[in-house]
């Protein structure tokens, strides 16, 4: 077993899932840098951060996603993160979207789901330690035209967020988290995630320090990978953190 804690990215050679890939790989994980068909970004990105690995895999297919848990068994043996963020979006009016894309999109929330269950069992259970934690959109509870299957597909994260975090609840050392984009705002100054307003400075990375944001050309993937890594992977990261467009009462027993 690596002695390094591990955290895996799905979608992480792209956009967010990168900069989450870099960001916690600046605090000290040996990351896992999941992707599906990215296979030169992929690759840039692990000689970038040095300190990580490749495991390719089309989420959507159960049979690929077993045999991820197979590799990850052989390669670290241990995942002490994991950051759903995989996502896929077909795009068109309700009229003249076919069945099959409907349905490509909900087999990704299937796969998103099989591998949580799967990381929890094989690593996060036995180890009694474990962050997951999902990628969401404002969308899900907003909707968008032309996208309704995906919009579809965030509100049932954000749904699958806290109801795990409900089973979760009695599981000592283990969280999950929500983390939806509209949260993020930014501008040349600032940078406002999660509620928390951060001054940008533009002479160093990316940090979240003294309530001071450094600059970085990804703003705000970069900062939110930074957030995730600062602020969601430490052991004392509340159970939940739901952060939509209305509050959310404290996770308990179902009433």
């Amino acid at each position: 077993m690596i002695e390094k804690p591990v955290a895996l990215v799905t979608g992480g050679a792209k956009g967010i899932g990168a900069a989450c890939c870099r960001a916690l790989a600046a605090e000290g994980f040996y990351v896992g840098i999941h992707y599906n068909q990215s296979t030169a970004s992929a690759q840039t990105l692990r000689d970038q951060i040095r300190e990580g690995f490749l495991i390719q895999a089309d989420l959507s297919d159960i049979g690929q996603v077993d045999a991820m848990i197979g590799k990850l068994k052989d390669t670290t043996g241990r995942v002490d993160v994991l950051v759903n963020n995989a996502g896929r979006s077909v795009n068109a009016d309700i009229i003249s979207m076919k069945v099959e894309q409907f349905d490509e999109q909900r087999t990704l929330t299937r796969g998103v789901w099989y591998l949580t269950k799967r990381i929890l069992r094989q690593f996060m259970f036995r180890n009694s330690a474990g962050r997951i934690i999902n990628i969401s959109s404002v969308v899900g509870h907003t909707g968008n035209a032309g996208q309704i299957p995906y919009t579809m597909e965030k509100a049932a994260l954000d749904a699958f967020t806290r109801s795990l975090a409900r089973e979760l609840k009695e599981e000592l050392g283990i969280t999950a988290h929500l983390q939806p984009l509209a949260d993020v705002k930014y501008s040349d100054d600032e940078v406002s995630l999660c509620g928390r307003v951060f001054r940008v400075r533009h002479d160093g990375p990316c940090t979240f320090e003294d309530g001071e944001v450094q600059q970085a050309k990804w703003i705000p993937g970069e900062a939110l990978g930074s957030f995730l890594a600062d602020h969601l992977c430490c052991p004392d990261s509340a159970t939940v953190i739901p952060r939509l467009l209305r509050p959310d009462p404290p996770i308990g027993p179902p009433r």
